[in-house]
């Protein structure tokens, strides 16, 4: 998450190097400050033992023998002793380092492979196998959608696949890599990835039911990709026949309530920082292909829009509360009018419709919220912000999913999905026969440390449980299969 790509410094206000140095004074202040406010509360460390997840379900038979299956929910999660606890400290090292893998060591071979979307994007995906293992075609793909800006290369997805393949060698693993995040693969068109498009996944998906037409397939998402898969098997009943299971981890379920939380916190703030910044980052490698399709459609607009300009400028005013403030969001301030909303808590107020993209405004971004306003909404047609995030929230397309069974996985302590966002879960339950909620008492975001006292055990949990309940849905419903055939 704290990693950071190549920057033009032509487009980018910070250099490379003074971008690094300024990220690695804040994380080492962050860490020392943390450090000690973990140290003054270790008599509260000491006096936890850990505790086993959560396992919230409506006790269905069939949720009932996937969970007898999955021993791991019975054992106590205890992260580091030291800093574990420490929610925030466990996400900021689990950023610095990552988890520990090596898939050629684990003789994991990496096929990538590509296809042509319709609209002319190259999506890209690879397929993780044991090396040498000859499968039978009926052999399980487990699907993955990784988080923002991430893909088959981010450290957190291949150390699941290392995982999961040394342990389940019999799977087979698809990651799709995010449009824009793979060095690898140019864009040929301006479509980048966002938060909720499901576009680039159900290539991956046709792809892998055309090649394998009787392998049972399962959907993993991760943080962001959480999001997606909930989104793509809703959008289309049929869609979920595809699939034994839909799992969706560490995700916040609605995008607008976890970004009214951003001004409460400064490490939030610090963490949508550093988000942009890798986002923007990632655009400056494909800024020719991205921008001069804007530039073109800039071009066009200016043409046919000269006439309205003076009543386009005066509905550009926005009241906030006591404060008057007169901002253009025709211009580089819709970021600021954005902001200002969200501050004086007048999300309801819609800036006037701007869907053109800017390139010196989107450079200037300094958060996500800025980037999907300034960048992601008017690239997506979207009126407002508040409908760009509507859209694409699976929160407002899950209750659709009622015929395969579900996961959603959190941790109590995601400073970016936090407990205020669990009741869209619950109330699931009761949508899905088959569908379990289980959250654990730290693990941060995605992290997931496991064990120790200043260093962690090698395995996080997080692998664990998931593999475990793959394992136990992947035998439950071919059980089902075979009783309902009798």
């Amino acid at each position: 998450m704290l990693a950071t790509e190549d920057m033009e410094l032509s487009t980018l206000p910070l250099s490379l190097d003074s971008f690094e140095i300024t990220i690695f004074s804040l994380v080492s202040a962050a860490v020392v400050i943390l450090f000690v406010k973990s140290c003054s509360e270790d008599k509260g460390v000491s006096e936890s033992s850990g505790s086993a997840p959560v396992v919230e379900h409506r006790g269905s038979d069939f949720n009932n023998a996937v969970i007898e299956r999955c021993p791991i929910l019975k054992e106590r999660y205890c992260p580091p002793r030291l800093w574990g606890y420490n929610t925030h400290l466990h996400l900021i090292l689990f950023g610095a380092f990552g988890h520990s893998h090596d898939l050629a060591a684990c003789g994991i071979d990496d096929d990538m492979q590509t296809v042509r979307a319709p609209d002319g994007s190259t999506v890209s995906f690879d397929l993780f196998t044991v090396k040498g293992r000859e499968y039978a075609d009926d052999a399980p793909w487990i699907i993955v959608a990784p988080g923002i800006c991430n893909n088959s290369q981010s450290d957190y997805v291949q150390t699941f696949v290392a995982y999961t393949l040394v342990n389940f060698p019999a799977w087979r693993i698809a990651v799709l890599n995010h449009l824009g995040t793979d060095p690898r693969v140019p864009l040929t068109t301006a479509r980048i990835f966002n938060v909720g498009c499901t576009e680039s996944y159900d290539l991956v998906v046709q792809y892998i039911r055309e090649k394998w037409s009787s392998a049972p397939l399962v959907s993993v998402g991760l943080s962001m990709g959480g999001n997606i898969v909930l989104n793509y098997a809703a959008e289309k009943p049929e869609r979920q026949k595809f699939f034994r299971a839909v799992i969706s981890c560490c995700q916040g379920y609605d995008i607008m309530a976890g970004i009214r939380r951003v001004p409460e916190s400064s490490l939030l703030q610090f963490y949508v920082y550093v988000m942009a910044r890798r986002f923007l980052a990632m655009l400056s490698r494909h800024k020719d292909a991205v921008f001069e399709h804007w530039r073109v459609e800039h071009s066009r607009s200016c043409q046919t829009e000269q006439a309205g300009k003076e009543d386009d400028e005066q509905s550009d005013e926005v009241l906030l509360g006591s404060y008057t403030k007169d901002m253009h969001c025709c211009n580089d301030s819709s970021t600021e009018c954005y902001a200002a909303m969200v501050k004086y808590g007048k999300t309801s107020v819609k800036p006037a419709v701007v869907t053109e993209v800017n390139e010196k405004a989107t450079y200037s971004t300094t958060s996500l919220m800025d980037v999907d306003e300034v960048f992601q909404r008017r690239a997506g047609k979207f009126a407002s912000l508040d409908d760009y995030y509507i859209a694409k929230s699976s929160s407002n397309s899950m209750h659709n999913i009622t015929d395969v069974p579900v996961l959603l996985f959190n941790a109590d302590d995601d400073p970016l999905a936090p407990e205020a966002c669990y009741h869209f879960p619950r109330e699931y339950l009761d949508i899905n026969p088959r569908s379990v909620f289980i959250h654990t008492q730290h693990g941060s975001h995605m992290a997931f440390y496991n064990g120790g006292w200043l260093f962690p055990d090698k395995h996080n949990v997080f692998d664990q449980i998931l593999t475990q309940y793959i394992d136990a849905i992947l035998h439950c419903t071919a059980d089902q299969e075979k009783e309902e055939t009798r």
